[in-house]
């Protein structure tokens, strides 16, 4: 602590962080004095003002995303201990007949671990890697040449999923057969099954009854 100390003697200072602190520097009236580390040792030839300084520790923050646009940018920063960190990424991104859904995300050295939301807050402690999670949907188009219908309409089905398509005729038609992207489906009577396996435009054909 402060103190007389007897000329021409030496002192022996020696700084001690405190948590989530590091010592970084000594300054003041240094001249002539040994520095080893965190221990300075000061030669009392003159009256001196000697400070250790510390500052806050600093954490790698990474931030991974396949998709979307994200807040931050992904990529690595590095900030003090204790940075309140608003995180944010868009919740669909569309690309032509592919649409990546938001599914939450998943944390590695930092807590919470995990969370389904597309925005959270958090208080920077730690290195820690942040990674945007997604779930990837196809677009399915459905028509219908001829006079029927198709139990079901245009939507965006979940990637390697398998759909199935009920044709059935108006009356005074009957069911031809299923066109379009059908390549890998499996076709039983009226009924097809499509696997999503991409953006898929599948056709239900009827045609007239005939009569002798």
């Amino acid at each position: 602590s402060n103190d007389w100390i007897t000329a021409e003697s030496n002192v022996v200072l020696t700084a001690a962080a405190s948590n989530n602190y590091h010592f970084v520097s000594w300054s003041g009236n240094t001249n002539a004095s040994v520095v080893v580390g965190d221990t300075i040792t000061v030669p009392m030839t003159q009256v001196r003002s000697i400070s250790a300084v510390f500052a806050l520790n600093e954490h790698t923050f990474e931030v991974i995303s396949a998709h979307g646009v994200t807040e931050p940018v992904a990529g690595i920063y590095t900030n003090s201990y204790g940075t309140a960190l608003s995180n944010s990424v868009d919740s669909i991104e569309m690309l032509g007949s592919t649409q990546y859904v938001n599914t939450g995300w998943s944390m590695i050295g930092q807590e919470p671990a995990s969370g389904t939301t597309n925005a959270f807050t958090l208080v920077h402690t730690n290195d820690a890697v942040l990674t945007w999670t997604w779930s990837t949907n196809y677009w399915l188009e459905v028509d219908v040449i001829g006079a029927g219908s198709i139990d079901v309409s245009n939507q965006w089905i979940s990637a390697e999923s398998n759909v199935v398509l009920t044709a059935a005729a108006s009356n005074n038609y009957h069911f031809a057969y299923w066109s379009g992207d059908t390549n890998e489906s499996v076709v039983v009577g009226d009924t097809i099954t499509v696997p999503m396996s991409r953006a898929r435009s599948i056709s239900a054909v009827f045609a007239l009854n005939e009569h002798t």
